[in-house]
């Protein structure tokens, strides 16, 4: 698929419709820089950009927005019209959905006086209207289906007509959006942050409710993803690549529906890593050495350290050593006659870990050197008569 360069020129800024629809944001005006090029006029006009110092006080985001007035009440006999600008939307085909959205509080004369939206798609000729009345509605998102806007030019309008008695604050704009809404990918498999995935036939999957295709993006670094598969029509993907134990791994999935490709959220799943296997001494072992003594044992991969954990008991053990990078340790002490002790051997990498067996065994009743030292064993005459007469031949 081609994609033309109106995904370049769209804001990157998405903003959640429903859960699992987004939006790219075709326009956005904050009213904090300035006050968006919007324009007013009217009978008694008092339309104001800045900060309100009465009701309502306060913007809906930052310190600016635009109001009928910003420190005080309305006009009488007033017939108060504020513009945006045109919005160029011709680029986007007819019958591409778009949704307005906007921030809006007011406080107007109930019934008598009334507020409006409206959206023109010409200077005469009104798409959408929407009127507002009532006391003291403080800040609230509204959104409205403004669709017959893709593949022509149209401006908002907000409106407020007043009689010649009562007057209140009146109304109040800012954050003003237009987005085309696009879902998005959603529920993950393997689940966002999910750790011990087999590293074998592993396929990736998602949820969406609509889309033209897919691009999917993987890589062992939230910021190093690879295009990995491009136009993909299926919301799964068999995963080609032979991946490492113990190692986590980030992707995500891009919706594109026509010429529009939306970023997808950053996932991440850490595969499984294997345990430590074949300790020395063997598990549930008797009569092994209790001097010199050498814990060993064998790990499948060669990118991993070991924390090795040591004791009495298997809920009292101490570490050890941390951080090893040999399959083996002595131990430092000599270990009591006739007592059983418990060890565990975690393997870890910079990503995760996987806490090893319990494992134990008994020492002999009689002092037995391990692999660190030399074991002769008990002194008999009678091997002492056989062995003298060839200590006497080494001498000559």
């Amino acid at each position: 698929m081609k994609r033309s360069s109106i995904a370049l020129v769209l804001f990157l800024s998405m903003f959640c419709i429903c859960g699992t629809s987004f939006g790219y944001v075709v326009y956005s005006e904050k009213f904090e820089a300035s006050d968006g090029g919007y324009t007013h006029t009217g009978n008694n006009d008092c339309w104001q950009w800045g900060t309100p110092t009465a009701w309502p006080f306060s913007a809906a985001s930052g310190s600016k927005c635009w109001g009928t007035n910003l420190a005080g009440n309305y006009s009488d006999y007033a017939s108060l019209y504020l513009f945006s600008d045109w919005i160029d939307l011709s680029s986007y085909p007819v019958g591409t959905p778009v949704t307005l959205k906007w921030k809006q509080a007011y406080s107007i004369e109930h019934t008598v006086d009334n507020g409006m939206c409206n959206f023109l798609i010409s200077p005469d000729q009104y798409e959408w209207s929407e009127n507002y009345t009532g006391l003291n509605n403080d800040w609230t998102e509204l959104s409205a289906d403004i669709s017959s806007a893709a593949g022509k030019q149209f401006r908002l309008e907000w409106v407020l007509f007043t009689d010649g008695s009562i007057t209140h604050p009146g109304l109040f704009i800012d954050d003003v959006i237009v987005e085309i809404p696009i879902p998005s990918a959603t529920d993950p498999d393997p689940e966002d942050g999910s750790t011990g995935i087999p590293c074998g036939d592993l396929v990736l999957s998602w949820v969406c409710e609509s889309s033209d295709s897919f691009d999917l993006y993987f890589g062992p670094s939230s910021n190093e993803l690879s295009l990995l598969s491009e136009d993909v029509t299926v919301t799964s993907y068999d995963l080609p690549l032979p991946l490492e134990k113990g190692k986590t791994y980030y992707w995500r999935v891009d919706v594109a529906s026509g010429d529009i490709v939306l970023p997808g959220n950053l996932w991440s799943f850490t595969t499984l890593l294997d345990k430590a296997v074949s300790p020395d001494p063997a598990n549930g072992s008797e009569d092994t050495a209790n001097t010199d003594v050498v814990l060993s044992w064998e790990h499948l991969s060669d990118k991993v350290s070991f924390d090795v954990y040591f004791g009495l008991t298997s809920d009292d053990m101490e570490a050890v050593a941390t951080g090893l990078s040999e399959n083996s340790i002595a131990l430092v002490d000599d270990l009591d006659f006739s007592t059983g002790y418990f060890w565990r051997v975690d393997a870890k990498t910079e990503d995760t870990a996987e806490s090893g067996d319990l494992w134990s065994f008994t020492t002999a009743d009689e002092k037995i050197s391990g692999n660190g030292g030399c074991n002769l064993g008990t002194f008999s005459p009678s091997l002492g008569l056989l062995i003298l007469p060839l200590l006497m031949l080494l001498r000559k």
